[in-house]
């Protein structure tokens, strides 16, 4: 598989897909026993502090939905309505019908920036399907392709990161993310100048609208047509961070 080509399609964590996903803390269950999947299962439960009885499934039902309006996180249901309450969220990876991956998040929008933000609880890809590609394409449709996962063009995306999680690191600098400095100043004078185990990224997604994207074809095709002065915007067509917080 290229993994430069991988295409994902984004659902709702159903229980079933619950009962797939446990399987992955528990080594005995792994259909593929190498010496890579088994360190993506110690990875996992180093978190989850899992066991077959109370994995990784386990773990991501408590934010799945009961109701259209009810999470099994929550003791009431969440108001979606009420722009103040915090909304947990899992969706599944798939690709060819296969479950490769789930994304855990909390969305609330942020009223001081107009933005909405969503922090990853926690992600993770099937142990036996390490190292093809499926992390990067995961965090590539986070940047490039947030409507697929969070139904919006435009957003803040946060995550702690494990200092030592040289892997995760990698990855997701690739995509934008980088360490929220202030933030890590603030704890490392709280903590008297030992530096923090865990460190947060924050990830700007910003979707430029169609008709830039349009002025900049037309004004490249100017260029090639021999016009004298160019009206090419100075961004590319790629997405951008945004400095202001705006919605597009």
């Amino acid at each position: 598989m290229d993994k430069n080509q991988t295409n994902l399609t984004w659902v709702d964590t159903t229980k079933e897909h619950c009962y797939e996903i446990n399987r992955w803390s528990d080594k005995n269950e792994l259909k593929v026993k190498t010496e890579a999947s088994f360190a993506a299962v110690e990875k996992l439960n180093h978190f989850l502090n899992a066991s077959p009885e109370n994995g990784l499934g386990v773990f991501l039902m408590r934010y799945i939905k009961k109701q259209p309006d009810d999470y099994f996180y929550n003791d009431t249901p969440v108001n979606l309505n009420d722009r103040n309450s915090v909304e947990y969220v899992v969706k599944t990876a798939m690709h060819k019908a296969e479950v490769v991956g789930f994304l855990a998040f909390s969305h609330k929008f942020e009223p001081n920036t107009g933005q909405d933000e969503y922090h990853i609880l926690m992600y993770a890809v099937n142990p036996e399907l390490q190292g093809r590609g499926y992390a990067t394409a995961m965090f590539r449709d986070i940047q490039q392709n947030p409507q697929l996962i969070f139904g919006v063009n435009s957003c803040k995306v946060t995550m702690m990161v494990d200092v030592d999680n040289i892997a995760c690191r990698k990855v997701i600098s690739k995509f934008g993310a980088v360490v929220d400095e202030e933030k890590l100043q603030k704890t490392i004078a709280a903590l008297k100048g030992r530096k923090p185990k865990m460190e947060e990224f924050v990830m700007h997604v910003y979707r430029r609208q169609i008709s830039e994207i349009i002025d900049s074809v037309v004004a490249e095709q100017n260029l090639k047509n021999g016009a004298t002065t160019s009206t090419l915007p100075t961004t590319p067509t790629t997405p951008t961070t945004p400095t202001d917080g705006r919605k597009k």
